[in-house]
């Protein structure tokens, strides 16, 4: 029997629990903290928690089970999960979340983290315009598409570059949290632009 989803049936896959979860998690957390930071006398901008939150939507539509086998669904999922899900998620501040809400023992180790030679190397405009832009072009313009479609495995990896690659091109383009050495807004625009 066929455990896949199937357009209108409302038959939930076994392999869609377990994705459900893992965005229900970091849904639980973030309202967690976010509600703690509420009761401090700065507060926490309700906006920022809408907009996590839209984009844990957003990355449940990118990563359910495709119904079409269509390369058009294909492009709409890459977008969702590459571009929408992870501007909404940098929107939402998880980081000065999380770095407002943690024990300092918790939160020294994040700064350091975010301060450190690697996290400076991987947030570089350049090294971020070349893997989200490098990854579309390896994706289509290549075998890859083809081999990604038989191998489910090699599929989530390149689903996690994207995403990861995309989330941190939001942070570095717009995102609010804190980090390593920002470039400027002209460089920002910059490198928006070659994108």
């Amino acid at each position: 029997m066929n455990t896949a989803h199937e357009a209108g049936s409302g038959v939930i896959s076994a392999g869609v629990l377990p994705a459900i979860g893992a965005l229900a998690l970091p849904a639980i957390v973030y309202l967690i903290a976010a509600q703690r930071c509420h009761r401090q006398p700065r507060g926490w901008n309700h906006w920022r928690t809408a907009s996590f939150i839209v984009g844990l939507i957003i990355l449940g539509m990118a990563l359910r089970p495709s119904t079409s086998d269509s390369f058009q669904d294909h492009m709409l999922g890459h977008l969702l999960l590459g571009m929408f899900a992870p501007l909404a998620l940098v929107l939402g501040a998880p980081m000065t979340l999380a770095l407002r809400t943690t024990p300092a023992s918790v939160a020294k180790p994040l700064v350091h983290l975010l301060r450190s030679r690697p996290a400076r190397i991987t947030t570089h405009p350049a090294v971020l315009l070349i893997a989200t832009v490098g990854g579309l072009a390896a994706l289509y313009f290549t075998p890859l598409f083809t081999l990604t479609e038989r191998h489910g495995a090699l599929h989530m990896v390149v689903h996690a570059h994207f995403f990861v690659g995309g989330y941190l091109f939001a942070w570095m383009i717009a995102g609010p949290d804190p980090g390593p050495d920002r470039p400027s807004v002209r460089m920002r625009l910059v490198v928006l632009g070659l994108a």
